[in-house]
């Protein structure tokens, strides 16, 4: 089954994780990196408001997303903490958001797209490089609190 699930997007979480498990089915997501939020690209960064800085329409939809989940200063405190996370693994934001879904009980694997002539899709080209265990212990604060912001 493919579903969206990302630090940002845990609705998978809820009940579809449970149904999944009990039929022995695993989840392929997308939007793990919501459209390349979940990186260094905007770590520290103001945030997006024009059509010029949102230029497709999943950043869009994750911008929408996390202005809906608790705003982008508590986005921030997230791509912070996770960044804090890469600095003992030498990798980067991307790798431990992906890790983070790539953990989840039910998950099987994990899109990671790139927009085709869209400026800043720095990854093409580089080979996916995931570490083979990342703790993101150090993370779970921020992402406690962007969850329960989430939910409420």
């Amino acid at each position: 089954m493919q579903v969206q699930y990302s630090l940002i997007d845990q609705r998978p979480a809820a009940k579809v994780e449970a149904v999944c498990l009990s039929h022995d089915i695993q989840l392929l997501t997308y939007g793990t990196l919501a459209g390349g939020l979940l990186s260094e690209r905007y770590l520290g960064k103001a945030e997006p408001t024009s059509r010029a800085e949102l230029n497709n329409a999943s950043l869009s939809k994750y911008k929408n997303m996390i202005d809906s989940c608790g705003g982008w200063g508590l986005f921030q405190e997230l791509l912070v903490a996770l960044e804090t996370v890469t600095r003992g693994h030498g990798c980067s934001i991307a790798n431990v958001a992906t890790h983070y879904v790539l953990d989840r009980p039910a998950v099987g694997g994990v899109i990671v797209g790139c927009h085709l002539g869209v400026a800043g899709a720095e990854h093409r080209g580089q080979p996916p490089r995931l570490q083979p265990r990342i703790g993101t212990h150090g993370a779970r604060p921020a992402h406690h609190r962007w969850c329960g912001a989430a939910l409420a």
